[in-house]
């Protein structure tokens, strides 16, 4: 048991070291006295398994086992936080799929009202 314990203690700490959002989305930037300070949402995954046998061999008994184990770590972009000095601000990234939603009926409006004028 001890040494699943250690495992799971493993990966804990390493999804903790390398999944923070100032890792992709850098550290909070001061510009024009305003404090832009990257939002994200991090989800966690991991799992682990261990297992172990006695087995004979030549009238011996032999222990034999095995185990591993994974994690996975997202992280996306949610948005910004401006803190200005009278007061502070949230700015939500837009999903780029809305983007190409808008940007295609934009282009589809287009080629349709130029499209009649000829």
């Amino acid at each position: 048991m001890a040494k699943l314990d250690d495992l799971f203690e493993r990966i804990g700490e390493r999804l903790r070291t390398t999944a923070r959002s100032e890792i992709i989305y850098g550290e909070t930037r001061v510009v024009d006295g305003r404090s832009i300070i990257p939002v994200a949402k991090l989800r966690y995954a991991f799992g682990a398994g261990a297992g172990e046998t006695g087995v004979q061999k030549d009238g011996k008994d032999i222990e034999a086992g095995g185990g591993g184990g994974g994690g996975a770590a997202a992280i996306t972009p949610v948005g910004f936080l401006v803190v200005m000095p009278y007061g502070q601000e949230f700015v939500p990234v837009k999903p780029a799929a809305k983007l190409l939603v808008a940007a295609g009926l934009i282009g589809l409006a287009l080629g349709l009202a130029l499209g009649r004028r000829r």
